[in-house]
């Protein structure tokens, strides 16, 4: 398990590494809570981490697309043309 789950910078949000790190103290919280019997707890616990999981995804592509834009300004600016700042 990991000693500590990692945050980015801004504001205490999760970067997705946080995030998955998260994920797997989830599972693990998870199946103790189903095995002790508290199956609403577990019910719940199940709609948080269905939750992180579309923030993981959101995140994800929000980087991949902001990755994507970067290449393309240095593939401009490699070829000798301005990049316009929008």
């Amino acid at each position: 398990m990991p000693d500590e789950i990692k945050v980015n910078d801004g504001g205490g949000l999760l970067d997705n590494i946080g995030m998955i790190d998260s994920l797997i103290v989830d599972c693990n919280t998870s199946v103790k809570t189903l095995v002790e019997g508290n199956y609403i707890a577990f019910c719940n616990k199940m709609c948080e981490m269905v939750r992180k999981l579309n923030l993981l995804k959101n995140g994800v592509k929000e980087t991949i697309e902001s990755r994507n834009q970067h290449i393309k300004e240095l593939e401009i600016m490699l070829n000798g043309g301005e990049v316009n700042a929008s």
